[in-house]
């Protein structure tokens, strides 16, 4: 559904990602895992067009490379970007709306139940800005603008960044709902024990470069990752 070929984003001399391949399938959750820095953002903006980036990018068969940001989200890609980025001052309708998109707009009024469905905090809180609202609800609601625009594949960027850990999971739980439903999802996250533990497929980024990559469990069991991210094995797991 994505795939992206020899990706890389340089900001001035400085570069930030190099020549990453990656693809994420219809139904598949691919976790991008590294440590602040290592290029995780910077290869969800150039996806979506926010940065310049080089390579090819294929979204459900079809070149995207060249296409604008809005036209990427019209073909079915959207992100929801790290930080939430809500409208503060504006209600979280009023959030939900800005994400249905022409191609989505027959659609709206389902959308918006779907969504309050979704992510029933939000119900309760649709007339208050959305500047008022908890860490984890601007998350849901960050979510919830994306899948307005019924993406294909959607970009999450740090959806646990200093979330309690019951909304963490939460989230996992959101992450497995949008595999079920067929919507193929690319996770950045710091969080790797979150990441690795929903994820079907696990691609490890070291300053950029992409060091390890492999079924998710199978990267949550290997001893540099687990050292780097997971934290040093308890004594039942080195017995």
């Amino acid at each position: 559904m994505l795939k992206c070929i020899d990706l890389s984003v340089s900001y001035g001399p400085v570069p930030a990602l190099a020549r990453l391949n990656l693809s994420v399938a219809a139904g598949e959750v691919v976790a991008l895992v590294g440590a602040n820095g290592a290029g995780k953002s910077s290869c969800l903006k150039a996806m979506m067009g926010l940065v310049p980036g080089k390579g090819g990018l294929e979204l459900d068969g079809k070149d995207i490379s060249a296409a604008t940001t809005r036209s990427r989200v019209e073909a079915g890609l959207a992100l929801s970007p790290e930080g939430r980025h809500v409208f503060p001052e504006m209600s979280v309708m009023e959030n939900l709306e800005l994400g249905c998109i022409p191609r989505a707009r027959a659609r709206y009024h389902d959308l918006v139940e779907e969504m309050l469905t979704l992510f029933p905090r939000l119900r309760e809180r649709q007339k208050q800005a959305a500047g008022s609202l908890s860490g984890g609800e601007q998350q849901m609601l960050a979510i919830g603008r994306a899948l307005m625009s019924e993406p294909k594949v959607i970009l999450l960027d740090e959806p646990t960044l200093g979330l309690a850990p019951i909304i963490v999971d939460q989230i996992a739980d959101l992450i497995n709902d949008l595999r079920e439903r067929g919507i193929a999802v690319l996770l950045a996250e710091q969080n790797a024990e979150m990441a690795l533990g929903v994820a079907d497929t696990a691609c490890v980024l070291e300053t950029g470069m992409l060091v390890k990559t492999g079924a998710a469990r199978e990267i949550a069991q290997d001893s540099s990752v687990r050292s780097a991210y997971l934290g040093a094995p308890s004594e039942e797991e080195s017995a």
